[in-house]
């Protein structure tokens, strides 16, 4: 069981994404897209 929870770098971001629109509420829209960019341009730099 425990291999399952073996994640790669790209699943740990996708969750921290998920997390971050989970926040968006708290946040606010704007703010939280900015913040999606800013996470966005720092792990796919070629994007």
């Amino acid at each position: 069981m425990s291999d399952q929870l073996v994640l790669s770098p790209e699943q740990r971001d996708r969750i921290s994404l998920c997390c971050l629109l989970n926040d968006v509420d708290k946040v606010g829209v704007v703010d939280t897209f900015a913040l999606l960019a800013e996470v966005a341009a720092e792990h796919f730099p070629e994007i």
